[in-house]
Parts: C-alpha cells; sequence; structure tokens
C-alpha cells in the first residue's frame, strides 16, 4: 500500500511500527452511521448486506417463515421467536436482562398506515435506552431500509444540554427492530421525562439514498425511574501521554451499569492533515483490558478547533475534545487502556485497502480503583 505523507508523518514523529490491520470502508461507515456496538477488530457487513442477512448474529430467524403484521401487533407476531430486544441485538450495558417470556408492549402509535411500538426501557441515571419495532399494514419490503426520525423535545434539552443518542436498527421479517440511547453527560432528574418527537419515518434503498419522507405523529414519552449508580472520576496530567508536538490523554470517566463515557483531549499539529491526493484519514479511540480484550464502542462524538491561526500555517494546532461512549467495564477490571487508532481510507482502488493503526506509542492506562 502507498505510503501517504500524514503516515509517514505520524511514524516519524510517534515511531510507530507494526503491521497495517485490514479493515473496509464500508464497514465503518456503517459504524459510523448506524452507530452498531462492537467488540474486537473484526469484519462487518455493510447497511444493505443487512437485509440479506437479517441479522444472524443474535437474531434466530425460522427457515421458510415470513413475518406479517395482518392486522395483529408485531408483538403478538413475533411472541414465539423474540422475547427481548435489547438481548437479541444490543450492546452488553442492555441485553443481559432477565429472562421474559414475551415481547412487551409499553405504548403504541400509528398512522400513515406505520406502526411505531416501544417495548423496553432500561435507565441508569447516565443511560436511557429503550427498543422499538416498527410495522406497515402491507409490510415492509426487504428492499427498503425504515428509520422513524427520533428528536428530543426542546424541554428535554434544556435540562440535558450534553445529550447524546444513538440508534442502531435491523430488519426482522416484514418490520423494523431498533434500540436507541440517550447518554446524560451530567446529573439529570429521577424519573426522567424522556419526550420524544417523532415527526417523520425516512424510506431509503439499498443505496441508502433516501426516496421518502413519510410525515405523520409517532411522539411518546418515557417516565423511567432510576435504577442504578454513576460514579464520575477526572484524570490529571499525568493521564496524557506527549510525544514530540502530538498528545493524547483521558480527562474524565462517567461510569454506570450500563456504559461508560470516556472524556478525552488531543493536539496534533494542523499540517498533518494536508490535503493528500490518495487518502482520506479519520480517528477512532479503543479502550482495552486484560489480555488484549476489547470493550466494545457504542457511539462517539467530538469537538475540534484550531489555535494558534495568526500564526504561520505550519504551526497551526488543532485541539479535539473526544467522548467515547462504551459498553461498561467488566466486574473485577482493575485498568484500561485508550489508544487512539488512526484510519486510512483510500479514494481509488489503487490506492490500497482500507487499514487501521493503532497508535500505541499514545496509548494511555487508566486505573478504575
Amino acid at each position: 500500500m502507498k505510503r501517504s505523507l500524514l503516515d509517514i508523518r505520524i511514524k516519524e514523529r510517534l515511531h510507530v511500527h507494526g503491521s497495517v490491520v485490514p479493515g473496509e470502508v464500508k464497514a465503518r461507515i456503517d459504524q459510523t452511521l448506524e452507530g452498531l456496538p462492537h467488540g474486537k477488530r473484526r469484519r462487518k457487513r455493510s447497511r444493505s448486506s443487512s437485509y440479506k442477512w437479517a441479522w444472524v448474529a443474535g437474531i434466530v430467524l425460522v427457515a421458510g417463515s415470513v413475518l406479517a403484521v395482518n392486522g395483529n401487533t408485531f408483538a403478538d407476531t413475533v411472541k414465539p421467536f423474540l422475547q427481548s430486544i435489547f438481548a437479541s441485538m444490543g450492546d452488553k450495558g442492555v441485553s443481559d436482562r432477565p429472562n421474559q417470556k414475551e415481547l412487551p408492549v409499553l405504548l403504541s402509535k400509528e398512522d400513515k398506515g406505520y406502526t411505531l411500538q416501544i417495548h423496553e426501557v432500561q435507565y441508569d441515571g447516565m443511560r436511557l435506552s429503550f427498543s422499538y419495532s416498527l410495522a406497515h399494514k402491507d409490510g415492509i419490503p426487504q428492499q427498503d431500509y425504515v428509520k422513524p426520525v427520533f428528536q428530543l423535545d426542546s424541554s428535554v434539552k434544556k435540562i440535558a444540554p450534553g445529550v447524546l443518542n444513538s440508534d442502531s436498527g435491523a430488519l426482522w421479517g416484514e418490520n423494523k427492530i431498533g434500540i436507541v440511547n440517550y447518554f446524560f453527560d451530567r446529573d439529570v432528574p429521577d424519573p426522567f421525562p424522556l419526550k420524544i418527537n417523532v415527526p417523520q419515518i425516512a424510506v431509503s434503498g439499498s443505496d441508502a439514498v433516501v426516496k421518502q419522507m413519510v410525515t405523520g405523529n409517532w411522539s411518546f414519552e418515557i417516565k423511567e425511574d432510576k435504577s442504578g449508580d454513576v460514579t464520575e472520576r477526572t484524570y490529571d496530567g499525568s493521564y496524557t501521554v506527549k510525544k514530540d508536538d502530538v498528545q493524547f490523554g483521558v480527562v474524565k470517566s462517567r461510569m454506570a451499569a450500563s456504559a461508560v463515557i470516556w472524556s478525552l483531549h488531543m493536539e496534533l499539529p494542523r499540517n498533518l492533515y494536508r490535503e493528500d491526493p490518495d487518502f482520506n484519514y479519520g480517528m477512532k479511540y479503543e479502550v482495552t483490558y486484560g489480555d488484549g480484550l476489547m470493550l466494545g464502542t457504542i457511539t462517539s462524538s467530538s469537538a475540534s478547533k484550531v489555535e494558534g491561526r495568526s500564526l504561520p500555517e505550519e504551526k497551526w494546532t488543532e485541539i479535539r475534545d473526544i467522548r467515547l461512549f462504551t459498553e461498561p467495564v467488566p466486574e473485577g477490571v482493575k485498568a484500561v487502556t485508550v489508544v487512539p487508532v488512526l484510519m486510512v481510507y483510500p479514494k481509488t482502488d489503487k490506492a490500497g485497502e482500507y487499514s487501521e493503526k493503532p497508535l500505541q506509542q499514545l496509548a494511555v492506562k487508566i486505573p478504575l480503583s
């Protein structure tokens, strides 16, 4: 694979050695769009392939059977096959649920032929998750991808302006199922009145291009009591690694039984990201523990700014503040290691394959007790 300017410079600055880990550009794009949880580095299906496989991993379909609404509720239709969407397709923060005989229906809204149902809710003061299903009276064609447009009500944003959400979904026969997560970076009221506006349903094809926006009203409100505690810890400068003019550190952790929010900080020369004719670049972050085990990433967000614009461009510094949301830390783990990973996206087939390069020289080990 052709070595890029950024690749060479980072290797020179950080003395990065090791083999290139192969991957797929579509897998990374799919993870970004869908917020899918992941554990150890592995190949994933693109969103279009999920129509063919219908989430074989974690969901077992009865051979030859086709689920259809036919006047019944979604929950009634799947009772013999699906008892928990959390358990079937959720990350470890929600999948460890008590056994239940059938999929509950907490509320249901119907409009324009679409029925949206909420099935399970979990809230521990830091993360509020709910599972949902979406069905159409005539069934949802396999070639279509439908997604409710979940919007936080303005009253909720005033209470929790730092809230971040993710929505991962899958097909189940002729229906759509999914899990929505809301993460809070501060203390919020208990119980928390989560009011969600759902004014539209987006319908797209296998190419992910939206071909129709169905307007209606599927809005609802969830009031759930908190179950669990949240532990917050800040880290001083000793948990920041500096290598020449690049630095990376862990600033804060916010831990609960359902997830962990890691607040990260990175500074690097802006000129490392000059336009490259062959490659685009990105950065992700991984949290490992024990003998190379990895916490699954649920989602992430970041904000960046450039300092020193009054100076020559080669002296500009890009400052990034990242929030990384992972599955909970297993019981008994005393420390974790956070490492940034450089993602290299080739612009053309001739440029080679997508690759990931863990920057181990910037790894930060964090004690948890």
